[in-house]
């Protein structure tokens, strides 16, 4: 009876937990996406705000889970990297010359260290607590589709929404580019993971292709160019994936059509409409969406299913699954090892100083910065959100930002990495390179390992277990296509609430998911 009680009381305990978790991450993807107070102006501010109070509350509910609950999954390399992460982060917090600032961040962008403790705090609630009995697509994606909707009718000078201080380089519920580029990337990220799955209703494939389209349909009329670096990521993530099997390669093929029919789509709305189109025509991806780039990759993309349907047809096997297995394995290698080398160009004053509107100038500031940072700064940071209020105590370099940017005031570096190195120090910067690579070094292996035992015994199980495999291997792929596009992106980005506490987020789902075998 007592064994009973037991029993009883833990299936309570990690229903209420997964409940919570359902519903704080349905929130986050929802909610913390859509709201505003009183449209752009202080958009930052009451970003901050929803996302403080989602967290704290769901953090209070989940406490007495932990503090009573059994640890459901051992700990590996990943988990403990996160969490050196957060004691470099605790060091800086402590050592910083601005405690107030370094606690709650700049305004703004409030990345301090209460909010990068609050990340950490759920990645690993999700990470050691997460076994969603529901599809990820139903929690995940209906706010972020909206979004995706409304940043495309923007673009076009259609507003559903009323907003205060309309202007064209906002855009959707987000704000300006470079923040809707980041959401952008992990949410595309998160719809490319789930299309790429099998198993799928057909209705589910309706909705996400729908998802994936709008996604790509609004990231290439955007204005801004970074979105292209994620982009590029995660379509060669999906390569060396798709190399892994025919089928694979055919859902390769099915995002590329996608790609080019959203591209194809952009030029016929544009030249229907040639005077909608609100925004600067001088971009990359202007200039793809202007002529018809997008429908030269569909003829491409039908010619290669033409021929992989001729040689399955003709009893050809897929003989490149070893090398693809090989190639993917370098994934964590490259998503750490060149964010780095673009680090150390930017540091270096490698760039013109007008390159990338002004990134140029920036970059080779923060690194006169950080040379003149004290040892124990170079190593610590000055604390979080500190970049803007040590840049502006520096004579030189004040007079420098003054004269390039007037009464605009820089609060960080335009670089995820070289903004951490300022704020967080080298040691904050090795801590979090180890922490992804750690991370996507588990999610790698765990597809590679999911794609060998399945089709090794693929004739000798029962459709449920070939079932969890795809979706062990879907969740470590999903987790890939996040860590390669937020990595890309924001080489010339950086980390704000509508898009780093998404990442931590979602990287948890992933290893959670892809991990379900060890419950």
């Amino acid at each position: 009876m007592q064994d009973q009680k037991q029993t009883l009381g833990g299936c309570i305990r990690t229903e209420s937990m997964q409940l919570i978790l359902e519903c704080y991450l349905f929130l986050m993807c929802s909610v913390l996406p859509l709201y505003m107070k009183n449209g752009y102006y202080e958009l930052g501010e009451a970003k901050f705000a929803i996302y403080r109070a989602l967290s704290l509350g769901a953090g209070v509910l989940l406490i007495p889970f932990f503090v009573s609950g059994k640890r459901r999954r051992q700990w590996k390399a990943a988990d403990i990297a996160a969490a050196i992460y957060g004691i470099l982060a605790v060091v800086s917090f402590v050592l910083a010359s601005d405690h107030k600032t370094a606690l709650w961040g700049t305004e703004g962008w409030r990345m301090g260290a209460l909010t990068q403790l609050m990340m950490l705090m759920f990645l690993f609630a999700f990470r050691f607590y997460f076994c969603s009995s529901i599809r990820m697509w139903e929690i995940c994606t209906p706010g972020a589709f909206l979004v995706f909707g409304l940043g495309l009718l923007n673009r076009f000078d259609i507003y559903p929404v009323v907003v205060a201080q309309k202007d064209h380089s906002f855009l959707a519920t987000i704000g300006n580019i470079n923040w809707y580029c980041g959401f952008l990337s992990l949410f595309l990220a998160i719809g490319f993971g789930l299309l790429m799955q099998e198993e799928l209703h057909i209705w589910e494939q309706i909705f996400l292709t729908a998802y994936c389209l709008i996604g790509i349909m609004s990231a290439l009329t955007q204005g801004g160019e970074s979105i292209l670096l994620s982009l590029a990521a995660m379509v060669a993530v999906l390569f060396l994936q798709g190399l892994g099997s025919r089928e694979n390669w055919k859902n390769f093929l099915y995002l590329l059509l996608l790609l080019g029919a959203g591209c194809e789509l952009v030029h016929l709305i544009r030249f229907l409409f040639p005077e909608r189109y609100n925004y600067d025509t001088d971009t990359i991806c202007s200039t793809l969406t202007a002529s018809h780039t997008g429908l030269i990759l569909c003829a491409a993309v039908i010619f290669l299913l033409l021929l992989d349907a001729m040689c399955s047809a003709a009893g050809a096997k897929w003989r490149i699954a070893e090398a693809g297995r090989l190639l993917i394995r370098f994934i964590p290698y490259v998503i750490t090892a060149v964010p780095v080398c673009i680090l150390i160009a930017q540091a270096g004053g490698f760039f013109a100083d007008d390159f990338g509107n002004a990134r140029g100038l920036i970059w080779r500031i923060s690194g006169e910065m950080y040379g003149s940072m004290t040892p124990l700064q170079k190593l610590f940071g000055v604390g979080q959100d500190g970049y803007g209020s040590y840049a502006y105590a520096i004579p030189q370099i004040r007079a420098t930002l003054v004269s390039a940017f007037g009464d605009s005031r820089l609060t960080n570096a335009h670089s995820e990495l070289l903004t951490m190195l300022i704020n967080q120090g080298a040691a904050g910067v090795t801590g979090f390179l180890i922490f992804v690579f750690t991370g996507t070094h588990e999610l790698v292996q765990r597809m590679v390992q999911e794609s060998a035992e399945e089709y090794s015994v693929v004739q000798k199980v029962a459709r449920r277990q070939r079932a969890e495999w795809q979706s062990r291997r879907g969740g470590a792929l999903t987790g890939l296509l996040v860590a390669a596009a937020y990595m890309a992106g924001n080489t010339v980005l950086f980390g704000q609430i509508t898009s780093t506490p998404y990442f931590f987020l979602f990287l948890g789902c992933a290893l959670a998911v892809s991990r379900s075998d060890e419950l």
